[in-house]
Formats: C-alpha cells, sequence, structure tokens
C-alpha cells in the first residue's frame, strides 16, 4: 500500500520539546520576543532616568565605648583624622550590647529629637525612620550609619544631627562614651536607582521572558497552520503547494489558471501536484480523489478544477464532480448549464453519464453540482 493511502495516527498535539523545536519556534516567533524584549527594555529606561527619582546616602561612623574608658576627644566629640592610636587602645564591647546600641539609633525617643532639632514638616517618625541604615562593622566597636534621601543636603543633615542626637543621648545614660569618628558629607553620586544595571538586568530577564513566553504559547496552540506542521505533527506527506494567484487573493471567483495562464507559477504548481499524485499511487494507482479542506474559501473549487484540467492534458480520462452543494462554482468556471448534475443523479433521474459535459480539453467531463437542494446537509 502507498503512504498516501495510509491512514496517519491520531492527532494528539506537539512532540517532545527538544533543542530543534526550541529553534524552530524561536524562528516562529522572533518578531514577538524582538517586540516583547524592546517593550520592556523600553519601559524599564523610562522608569529609571524619568520617573524614579534618584536616592543619596550619606555616610558616618560612630564608635561606643564604655564609660570608665572615654577616648580624649575635642568639644564636638570628634575623632582627630590619624589619631588611630586611641581606637587600637578601646576594649571590644560585647556583641549584645552593641545590637541594643543599634537599636537605640532608630528609637522613636531619637527620631522625635531629630525632627525637633531640623523642624522637618510633613516627615513622620515611621518614614524617618525607614532612611536610616545602621550596622555593626564586623569585630569592632563601630556603628555605621547611612540616611537616604533624594536631596543630597538633607541626607548628610540627617545623618550628622542623628549621629548628634544620639551621642546626647547616651551621654544621659551614662552607660557609655559614644564619638563620631567620621561626619557625613555631602553625596555627589546617587546610590539608587541604578540605571545601568537595572536596563541590562531588563533586556535580559525581558530576553528570557519573551522566548518562554514564545514557547508556551507555542505548545498551548495545537492548531496546524503550515505545512511543515502538517507534515511535522501528522507524519503525512506533502504533495504540493498552490501559490495563490491575485484573484484567490482578492477573493473573487475561482479561475482556471491552467487554462488562462498555462505557463504561469501556479499552473507549473498544479502540474508538480499531479505529477507527485502519480508517484504516490503507483502500488496502487487512484481511481477517485476527494478534495476538501476544514473551511469554506480555502480554495476547493480552484484546486479541483485545475487539477482536473492537468491531469486529463496528461492523457488521463477523468470526471470531475462538484460535491458542493451549498455554493457549487464547477459549472460557473467551465460555463456550463446546471439544470441537471449531481443532485439529479442522486436523485436517480439521470445516470452520471447523461448527466456529465464533455468539455473542450481532451479526456475531461464535468459533472455540475445540478439543483441545490433545501437541505443540502
Amino acid at each position: 500500500m502507498s503512504e498516501i493511502n495510509r491512514i496517519p495516527e491520531p492527532y494528539t498535539g506537539r512532540n517532545e520539546l527538544n533543542l530543534i523545536s526550541v529553534m524552530q519556534i524561536l524562528k516562529k516567533q522572533y518578531r514577538m520576543i524582538i517586540i516583547l524584549t524592546l517593550l520592556i527594555t523600553l519601559a524599564t529606561v523610562i522608569l529609571n532616568f524619568l520617573i524614579l527619582k534618584p536616592v543619596y546616602q550619606a555616610k558616618t561612623l560612630l564608635m561606643v565605648t564604655v564609660a570608665s574608658e572615654k577616648l580624649e576627644v575635642n568639644d564636638n566629640l570628634i575623632i582627630k583624622p590619624g589619631d588611630n592610636t586611641a581606637l587600637h587602645n578601646q576594649a571590644a564591647m560585647p556583641v549584645l550590647t552593641m545590637n541594643t546600641y543599634l537599636g537605640q539609633l532608630q528609637s522613636e525617643v531619637l527620631m522625635k529629637r531629630i525632627l525637633e532639632t531640623l523642624e522637618l514638616e510633613g516627615l513622620t517618625i515611621s518614614r524617618l525612620s525607614a532612611m536610616i541604615e545602621a550596622s555593626i562593622v564586623k569585630d569592632s566597636n563601630l556603628i555605621e550609619v547611612k540616611v537616604n534621601h533624594n536631596q543630597p543636603e538633607m541626607a548628610r543633615l540627617i545623618a550628622n544631627t542623628l549621629a548628634y542626637q544620639y551621642l546626647g543621648l547616651m551621654e544621659e545614660f551614662m552607660f557609655s562614651s559614644v564619638v563620631v569618628i567620621s561626619p557625613a558629607n555631602t553625596p555627589t553620586i546617587p546610590v539608587k536607582p541604578h540605571k545601568v544595571l537595572n536596563t541590562a538586568l531588563a533586556f535580559m530577564l525581558a530576553i528570557i521572558l519573551s522566548v518562554v513566553l514564545a514557547v508556551i504559547l507555542e505548545r498551548l496552540d495545537n492548531t496546524l497552520k503550515t505545512a511543515e506542521d502538517v507534515v511535522n505533527e501528522l507524519n503525512t506527506p506533502l504533495l504540493g503547494i498552490i501559490p495563490a494567484h491575485p484573484e484567490r487573493i482578492q477573493r473573487i471567483h475561482p479561475c482556471l489558471i491552467t487554462v488562462q495562464k498555462p505557463h504561469s507559477v501556479s499552473s507549473e504548481a498544479f502540474r508538480t501536484l499531479r505529477t507527485n499524485l502519480g508517484f504516490a499511487g503507483i502500488e496502487r494507482p487512484f481511481r477517485s480523489i476527494l478534495v476538501t479542506s476544514p473551511q469554506a474559501l480555502d480554495g476547493k473549487s480552484t484546486v479541483i478544477a485545475n487539477l482536473a484540467v492537468v491531469m486529463a492534458q496528461a492523457g488521463h480520462k477523468v470526471l470531475l464532480v462538484d460535491c458542493d452543494l451549498r455554493k457549487p462554482q464547477q459549472h460557473k468556471l467551465f460555463d456550463l448549464p446546471n439544470q441537471t448534475g449531481f443532485t439529479t443523479c442522486l436523485a436517480r433521474k439521470l445516470i452520471f453519464s447523461a448527466a456529465a459535459t464533455k468539455i473542450e480539453q481532451n479526456n475531461l467531463w464535468v459533472l455540475p453540482s445540478g439543483p441545490i437542494p433545501p437541505n443540502p446537509a
């Protein structure tokens, strides 16, 4: 039995995903991948460069010692630059004690003192506390304080005010001595957002997201859209591809392109289809061929009419039967009356040989649809 006569296995969806199938999906969906990647990257650029406000960070460094080991410092409680001896002579504070001091840096009492000192109207304690980051420098009595703000000068002012208010608070407790090792300076470069880094990350993530989305959409789509889909998924041989000519593209009536333009590309495609049908039926020549499609206006009438013409031109005796009982076209293509035809034969009023009409092409007879019945189904 020839391969064309083999019944294909039921369609169960896409084959297993592998590198080749992924590359085919990327080739098929490259427009969507490029557009989605550019849109996400552009949105990130707009967000980072035009919408998000820059955040500046001012830093100050504090050192905590026990009250009995207070450092000799100047009136402002700031260690002079280069005075490393004083730092090395201080005993290490217990970690638990340092964590207690760290928590006091964001206490409500200290936040209130900063707001009152700077007279920051509209700024709440919670918002001020969220601007402040404090951490213990590893293996030391040092506490690093960072203040984030959209205005660099305000970041410096809050950082230094926090440090000196904290000094005063600790002096009131008389438990320890706090000194400012490094006061905050006005920052010149914002720490957020990382514009270039964010854009690069967005670009890479957009590519990954686009590829994943393309693969998911392709895997969820189990329809057959191209000839390659039919060949790959249904394991069915491809007999030919007929290019659409202008009349079909414009949805005008089907035409006999093989008669009107026998040397056109479309005519040659019909002859190729005829040849492939011949090879497919070498072991068991075909006696009947059904041309159908899943929906209207797919070109069934055009294909069957032109295929019948080229097969008749090759010497085959051909009977073309128009079984379209809704919108028959073969009698229009061959300029034949439609008073009698296929439906007449079905009603047993005529035999097929009497209802068929021989046309100018040798070896070709056409059986029109005949009168359209009230209920074609």
